[in-house]
């Protein structure tokens, strides 16, 4: 009895020490957060049997986070020398669009018979459309020289600046709505008394009770870029479309406030179709820098499928986000580590 069970411990501890060591991008955050040395975070991937495989976005979002360069440098060392694919456990599925499902073959055409109508003849006027109107959307920003000096990050153009580009579809009940087809990255605030920060992932019920759609990007003076391109369900009443960006105090803390405009203040894009209405909205926003950090809509379109229709006044609009629920309640400034 004694060697059985014996045998049966030396099986299962062989078992345990066969599993692979397995780092995941969440695995580099919450090591990174729990103030970790970077040396040793790196010789844990070093020694992990799978990596994630880091792609440019990956890199970025992982950077913005706080990860360390030395700790990357190694996971893409790693992910190159593995004899196996790697696994990257983060779901990916609103970064990058997956492809439609392949139709099926057509089946040959046939002549009708007397029982069926014909597929050439037009459809009585009474029948529903085979797919229900689609309306557009597509944002693009450019930003332009600073204006003058000012509070950080708004104080130089020497480096990109970091915005958080966030677009909200909310429905007849004011309730956010998800987007097929943007990108869909984390989002970051400062949530507890001391100050640390507090991140929130896409399919959280914390990020899906303030955004369809969120975009990190690095903005240049002088240039632009595209930032959404989207198809909107018929039942949106209303996009919402807010720069963020990240304030730097005096007080070393920081917090993250829409982009201020020299009309309204801190403000976002409003897009409100009438209820019926199939429509492609498109605007160029301008972001500017400096003692007077602006942002302006440079151009914008509203254009009606019924060109018999007229549309609304306010289609598009910049409006105030004073008063407005654009971000978590409990969003408070947060040290810089």
């Amino acid at each position: 009895m004694r060697l059985l069970l014996a045998l049966a411990l030396l099986t299962a501890a062989a078992a345990i020490a066969q599993q692979p060591v397995v780092v995941t991008q969440q695995d580099l955050i919450e090591m990174t957060e729990s103030d970790l040395p970077t040396s040793l975070i790196v010789k844990t991937v070093r020694a992990a049997d799978r990596v994630p495989v880091l792609g440019p976005q990956d890199l970025i979002s992982l950077t913005r986070l706080g990860v360390a360069s030395e700790v990357l440098e190694a996971v893409v060392e790693r992910a190159g020398t593995m004899p196996r694919p790697s696994v990257d456990p983060m779901p990916r599925d609103a970064r990058t669009p997956q492809p439609a499902p392949s139709q099926p073959e057509p089946e040959p055409e046939r002549e009708p018979t007397p029982a069926e109508p014909d597929p050439a003849a037009p459809a009585p006027a009474d029948a529903a459309p085979d797919e229900a109107p689609r309306n557009r959307f597509r944002l693009t920003a450019a930003m332009a020289a600073r204006r003058g000096w000012g509070r950080k990050p708004f104080s130089t153009d020497k480096r990109p600046f970091a915005v958080y580009w966030a677009l909200t579809a909310l429905d007849d009940q004011g309730k956010p709505t998800p987007l097929a087809g943007c990108p869909r990255e984390p989002v970051c605030w400062c949530g507890d008394p001391i100050g640390r920060k507090r991140c929130a992932q896409p399919g959280n019920p914390e990020w899906g009770a303030y955004l369809s759609c969120l975009r990190p990007t690095e903005m240049v003076p002088g240039e632009s870029v595209d930032l959404f391109d989207i198809e909107v369900p018929g039942e949106v009443r209303e996009l919402r479309a807010v720069p963020f960006v990240g304030v730097l105090e005096k007080d070393d803390s920081m917090y993250l406030e829409p982009w201020t405009s020299d009309s309204v203040g801190p403000a976002y894009v409003s897009v409100r179709p009438e209820p019926g209405q199939t429509y492609e909205a498109t605007v160029e926003a301008e972001l500017s820098s400096g003692r007077k950090p602006n942002f302006t809509l440079a151009r914008e379109s509203f254009r009606l499928a019924d060109p018999t229709e007229r549309p609304p006044a306010d289609a598009i609009s910049l409006r105030p986000a004073a008063g407005v629920d654009l971000t978590p309640g409990n969003l408070q400034a947060c040290e810089i580590e």
